[in-house]
């Protein structure tokens, strides 16, 4: 897994539905897990170590996406969307409920924490995360509050910007592609 860092469009040079910029960071859930969550819950050390690597990858992302000129985030994976439902404080995932959901940064950063120190055993309780995302949520968990407060930050030094909610949406990449081959195809003919 991976997490990428897309800027749409401004609106004004280049359509909102246009991409302006994009990186691929090599972390995702999995490989923060296996190269710094070892501990099982992790120790401070651990996601101290996951923190300082993750920014890394920021840090590099950055200089090829300029940040700063965000005006809404917006998440879109497994672990995002099961963040989500665990902040909305679902009892089992339901996507309709999930897709479109505005949260706060600071309610995402406190149930990302909770389930980042929380035990697998404790994780596995919720049906909320599916059985196959239980024991790596909390490398996705410190991968997003990573992103979400450096993307925050950026954006006010950049143009004094508040960022303090994100959308959630079950349309990832593979939606985007095939919305884009298909105005492709439309406009050929």
């Amino acid at each position: 897994g991976s997490t990428e860092l897309v800027l749409g469009g401004d609106g004004d040079c280049l359509p909102t539905h246009k991409v302006s910029a994009a990186y691929s960071m090599n972390v995702g859930s999995v490989r923060m897990t296996e190269r710094h969550l070892h501990t099982d819950p992790p120790t401070e050390e651990e996601i101290q170590a996951a923190i300082e690597d993750i920014d890394k990858h920021i840090d590099d992302a950055f200089k090829v996406v300029p940040a700063g000129r965000a005006r809404t985030i917006i998440g879109v994976s497994g672990t995002v969307t099961t963040m989500a439902a665990l902040t909305m404080g679902l009892q089992h995932y339901d996507h309709t409920a999930v897709d479109g959901v505005r949260i706060g940064l600071e309610q995402a950063y406190a149930v990302n924490n909770r389930f980042l120190r929380m035990p697998r055993d404790c994780r596995r309780t919720y049906a909320t995360i599916h059985p196959g995302r239980v024991d790596v949520v909390g490398g996705g968990a410190v991968i997003w509050s990573r992103v979400l407060e450096r993307l925050a930050k950026a954006a006010y030094e950049d143009h004094g910007g508040v960022l303090d909610t994100f959308v959630a949406s079950e349309h990832g990449l593979l939606d985007g592609i095939t919305i884009d081959l298909g105005r492709k195809l439309l406009a050929t003919r």
